[in-house]
C-alpha cells in the first residue's frame, strides 16, 4: 500500500490550501500524488447538461467517462466507503495519498487551525504535525506555519515516504 496521510481540521481551517501546496510541492518532485476529499455531505461531480450527468440523472447506479487524457469513475453507494477502500482504487497509479478529512480513520493525520476559526484543536488519534498560525505548547508532535510548506513536505517525505533503489514506495 502507498503511504496515505490525512488532512483534518474544521470548516474553512485552511486543509484544502495547504494540501494543495503540499499536493504541488510532490508534483513538482516528480512524485505521481493522489488525493481523496471527504464530504460529510451529498455533492455532484458531475455538470448539468452534459451527457454523463444526464445519465446519472436517468438512474444509471455508476457512471464512467473515458477519453485520451483522463478517467472520471463515480457511483451510488448504500454508506461511506473508508478512505483505505477508497485508495484500491488509485495506489497502482501513485506514489502517496493526501487525504482530505477522514478524522475517525486510522491513517496519520496533520490537523489544520486557523485562529479565526478556532483554537481549540481536535487533536485526534495518530495526530502526526499540525499547521497553524497561532502559538501551540506541548503540542507533542511537529508544528508548522502555513507559510512553512517546504519545512512540512520535508516532514512528510522524512517520515512516510520510503525510497528503496531510487524507486517512491
Amino acid at each position: 500500500m502507498v503511504p496515505v496521510v490525512s488532512f483534518i481540521g474544521r470548516h474553512n481551517s485552511g486543509k484544502t490550501t495547504v494540501l494543495q501546496k503540499v499536493v504541488r510541492f510532490f508534483s513538482d518532485q516528480g512524485y505521481r500524488v493522489g488525493v481523496i476529499k471527504h464530504s460529510s455531505h451529498d455533492f455532484e461531480i458531475d455538470v448539468p447538461d452534459t451527457d454523463s450527468f444526464r445519465l446519472a440523472r436517468a438512474g444509471a447506479q455508476a457512471v464512467s467517462v473515458s477519453s485520451p487524457q483522463k478517467v472520471a469513475f463515480y457511483k451510488q453507494v448504500q454508506q461511506d466507503l473508508s478512505l483505505m477502500e477508497l485508495c484500491r482504487f488509485m495506489q497502482d497509479d501513485v506514489d502517496i495519498i493526501f487525504a482530505e478529512g477522514f478524522k475517525r480513520e486510522d491513517q496519520p493525520k496533520i490537523e489544520v487551525a486557523r485562529r479565526g476559526i478556532s483554537c481549540e484543536l481536535i487533536n485526534p488519534d495518530n495526530l502526526v504535525a499540525l499547521v497553524v498560525d497561532f502559538p501551540v505548547s506541548n503540542a507533542g508532535v511537529p508544528v508548522f506555519g502555513f507559510d512553512d510548506v517546504e519545512s512540512l513536505c520535508g516532514f512528510i517525505k522524512d517520515n512516510f515516504v520510503v525510497i528503496n533503489d531510487g524507486v517512491v514506495l
